[in-house]
Formats: C-alpha cells, sequence, structure tokens
C-alpha cells in the first residue's frame, strides 16, 4: 500500500544504474510476483514482420547524390543560388556502375576514390546551404526554414556515415540508407533470397483474447 514512486524518481534510478540492471531488476520482480501468485501472466504470442520501405536500392555514392541533389534544389526554391554539384555526383554514380563490371582487384579502389570525390562535393553543398540558412530565416518563417534545416542536419549526417566507411567501419549503428526517408534501417533476417531488406521491423502481439 506503500505510495508510487514518481516517474521522475525511476528516470534518475534508472540514469544511475543503466537500462540492463534495471531490467535485470523488473525481471527478478516478476518472476516474485508469479511464484507468490500476486498477478497472475497472461499468455502472448509474438511475431515481427518487415515492412519494406518504398526506396531505391542504397548506395553509399547514390546517398550522397540524393543529398547534394535534394539540398541544392531546395536551397535554390528559397532564392539562393549556390555551386551546383549535381551533375559531377550523377556522373560519379554513372561512373561506379561501369566500374562494377571492372576487374575485383581495380573494383574496390575505383569506388573508394570516387566515394572520396563525391564526399568533398557534399560537404561543401552542406556547408554553403549552412551560410545561406541564417539570410533565409530572415525573409523566411515557419516550416519552409524547419524542413530546410532538417534537411542540412540529415545531409551532415550522412557525409559523417560516408566518412566513417571510408574509414574502414563496417557497422554503422542507425546507418541512414535513403535521404528522402532516413527512418528506413537496413534489416537482416537471414533469407536466402533477401539477405538484406530496407524498411521497418513491425512487431506483431496476440493476447489470449486474440
Amino acid at each position: 500500500m506503500d505510495r508510487v514512486p514518481d516517474s521522475t524518481t525511476l528516470i534518475k534510478l534508472n540514469q544511475r544504474f543503466g537500462e540492463e540492471l534495471i531490467a535485470t531488476l523488473n525481471k527478478k520482480l516478476v518472476k516474485h510476483l508469479i511464484k507468490t501468485k500476486s498477478i497472475k501472466p497472461r499468455k502472448i504470442r509474438i511475431d515481427s514482420t518487415t515492412v519494406e520501405a518504398n526506396i531505391i536500392y542504397p548506395t553509399d555514392i547514390g546517398l550522397i547524390h540524393q543529398t547534394v541533389r535534394t539540398l541544392t534544389r531546395t536551397v535554390k526554391k528559397l532564392g539562393v543560388t549556390i555551386t551546383d554539384h549535381t551533375r559531377a555526383t550523377k556522373k560519379a554514380l554513372a561512373r561506379l556502375g561501369a566500374s562494377l563490371k571492372s576487374k575485383r582487384g581495380q573494383k574496390k579502389e575505383r569506388a573508394q576514390k570516387a566515394l572520396k570525390s563525391v564526399k568533398r562535393l557534399a560537404e561543401d553543398t552542406v556547408s554553403q546551404c549552412r551560410s545561406a540558412l541564417g539570410s533565409l530565416k530572415k525573409k523566411h518563417t515557419g516550416g519552409t526554414i524547419e524542413r530546410f534545416t532538417g534537411q542540412i542536419e540529415l545531409g551532415k549526417k550522412i557525409v559523417e556515415q560516408t566518412e566513417q566507411k571510408l574509414d574502414g567501419v563496417e557497422s554503422i549503428p542507425e546507418r541512414i540508407v535513403s535521404f528522402h526517408d532516413p527512418e528506413a534501417r537496413v534489416i537482416r533476417k537471414g533469407k536466402l533470397s533477401k539477405p538484406n531488406e530496407f524498411g521497418r521491423t513491425v512487431q506483431l502481439v496476440q493476447d489470449e483474447s486474440g
């Protein structure tokens, strides 16, 4: 019959001791309550499935091209002209397709070289957009500027993850696979036909009542 702790108390405990320890304590508490018949657990069935996102198969250069093209298009619509690298990134994307047909030893080297080149173009585009943002805030208000600011931040994250890839990091947590659907993720479910899927994992939970 004691007073229930305030939610902020639980948050502080979670921050102090860590989520793993709190989760362990919760499991032990539930086991104790079941053993003493203080609670009667219900049976549930849990399953998961993948909902694929409507995006093209992601490549690092393709993602950089999406970033440069979208940022350039948006800033031009807002009335500011910046150096347009869209054609250069598009050509790099086409060259990558051609280089994939080359010998295996040359393939990786050419892809790395092309990726370094387009990464610099994306950095320049993001930098120019950030510089333009200050003056645009005086002319535009509301959702337009908020969307543009979000696009710039997303572009920055994509450049950063590209740097990680060039540094040899294979596994990037919360890796962005689409500029237009940044919440989509790489999902590996062990399928032979589709080792990698891109989208969201949906969890389905059904209790005894159906």
